[in-house]
């Protein structure tokens, strides 16, 4: 009877030892199975296609608002332009008129008068003929006062 007790003992213990096995297999796998649960991403919602065409909406109203923005943009540059160039064309206009003045008032004859005249030039003479030119006048002027003082026959009223 020993005998059959051991035995039956074993057979006991050598089941509780396979359960106990199987449990802690269980545990086991069920955590691995836990931890890929857990690396594995969330599953995105559905995108909604009324969000999208809203989108699309609101981007074409974006649009039309830039075209208009564009254009109050576009005008307010040519205002700006057209001021300047307006602006710069009255400082020219009055620094040409000044030079004019100030060379013919105060006989002004050097270098940088000269070099200006090539780019605005001083009328002296306006004929039928056409303009001439201050500094070419003047310089007509000089050669025929030369010659009439190497003649002292007569006199040259000039201007």
């Amino acid at each position: 009877m020993n005998n059959k007790k051991l035995d039956g003992i074993k057979k006991i213990s050598k089941t509780k030892l396979e359960r106990s096995k199987e449990i802690v297999l269980n545990v086991i796998d069920e955590k691995i199975e836990e931890k890929k649960e857990i690396k594995k991403p969330k599953p995105r919602p559905p995108k909604k296609k009324e969000a999208v065409i809203n989108i699309k909406d609101l981007y074409k109203k974006n649009i039309k608002e830039n075209k208009k923005i564009n254009i109050k943009l576009d005008i307010a540059l040519l205002k700006r332009s057209i001021i300047l160039v307006t602006i710069s064309a009255l400082i020219v206009i009055n620094f040409y008129l000044i030079f004019i003045f100030s060379v013919l008032k105060f006989d002004l004859d050097n270098g940088l008068t000269r070099y200006i005249n090539k780019y605005f030039p001083v009328p002296a003479v306006i004929s039928e003929e056409g303009i001439i030119n201050y500094y070419n006048f003047k310089d007509s002027e000089k050669d025929i006062r030369k010659i009439f003082k190497q003649e002292n026959k007569y006199k040259l009223f000039l201007l």
